[in-house]
C-alpha cells in the first residue's frame, strides 16, 4: 500500500519542537538563575519576593499547558495519519469496484488534506459529481470513469488515462490536462474554459455545446476542426496556425 508524504505537518513539526524548547529552557533555567541571585546581597531578599509571588506558579502552569498542547497536537497528527491510511486502504479495495461510495469520500477527503491524488486506478468507477478542486489526479488511470457533473476546476490530470470517460456536464475550468489521453472522452457540456490541452489525444472526443473560451489546444492530436465547431466559443480557443 503506498503511503503518501504529508508536506503540511513539517510546520506543525517545528512549532512543538520550538514549544518544547522553551519549555525546557524555563524549567532548566529558573533555578540556575535562581542560585545565582541568591548570591547576590540583595538575592535573598529578591528571592523570598520571588516565592511569595505567583510568578513560580505561572512558569508551572504554562509548562502543564505547552505539556498537553504537545500532546493535543500529536494526538491530532496521529489520527489524521491514521484516516489518510484508512482513506488509501479504501481507494486501493475499490479499483476493481465500478460503484463506491466510500472510494468518492475518501478521495475527497485526501484531496481536502491536499494529499496528491497521483496515479489512482479506478477505471470504469463511478465518481459522478465527485468534487475534486484542484486536485493532483497525474498519471491516473481512468479510462471510462463517469466523471459527469464532477467539480474538477484547476485540476492536474497531465498524463493521465481519460479515453472513453464520462466527463459531460464537469467543470474543468483551467485544468491542466497536457498530454492526457482523450480519446472518445464524452466532453458534452463541459465547462472547458482555459483547459491546457496540450500534447492531449483527442481523437473522436465529443465537444458538443461544451465552453472552450480560452481552452489551449495547441499541438493536440487527432483533433478534427468538425469536433471543436460543436463547441461553444471555439473561436475563443487557442490552436495551431492553419488548423481552422
Amino acid at each position: 500500500m503506498k503511503v503518501k508524504p504529508f508536506p503540511q505537518e513539517v510546520n506543525q513539526g517545528l512549532s512543538t519542537l520550538v514549544l518544547v524548547a522553551l519549555v525546557v529552557l524555563a524549567l532548566v533555567g529558573i533555578p540556575y538563575i535562581e542560585a545565582k541571585v541568591e548570591t547576590q546581597p540583595w538575592g535573598e531578599n529578591f528571592t523570598k519576593r520571588l516565592e511569595d509571588s505567583q510568578f513560580l506558579e505561572v512558569i508551572s502552569s504554562v509548562s502543564i499547558m505547552s505539556a498537553l498542547i504537545i500532546y493535543i497536537q500529536k494526538g491530532y497528527r496521529e489520527e489524521k495519519t491514521r484516516k489518510h491510511r484508512e482513506a488509501w486502504k479504501v481507494i486501493e479495495d475499490a479499483e476493481s469496484k465500478e460503484m463506491s461510495p466510500s472510494r468518492i469520500d475518501a478521495m475527497q477527503l485526501l484531496n481536502r488534506d491536499n494529499i496528491p491524488l497521483r496515479e489512482i486506478n479506478a477505471i470504469k468507477a463511478n465518481l459522478k459529481k465527485i468534487y475534486l478542486e484542484k486536485a493532483d489526479l497525474m498519471c491516473s488511470k481512468l479510462e471510462g470513469a463517469n466523471l459527469s457533473e464532477a467539480n474538477l476546476q484547476e485540476v492536474k490530470l497531465d498524463f493521465a488515462h481519460l479515453q472513453r470517460a464520462d466527463l459531460q456536464l464537469s467543470i474543468l475550468k483551467d485544468a491542466s490536462l497536457l498530454d492526457t489521453n482523450l480519446a472518445q472522452a464524452n466532453l458534452a457540456g463541459a465547462d472547458l474554459r482555459g483547459v491546457d490541452f496540450r500534447g492531449s489525444d483527442l481523437h473522436n472526443a465529443n465537444f458538443l455545446e461544451s465552453n472552450l473560451e480560452g481552452a489551449d489546444l495547441r499541438k493536440t492530436r487527432n483533433l478534427k476542426p468538425d469536433q471543436i465547431k460543436q463547441a461553444k466559443h471555439w473561436e475563443l480557443a487557442k490552436y495551431d496556425e492553419g488548423f481552422v
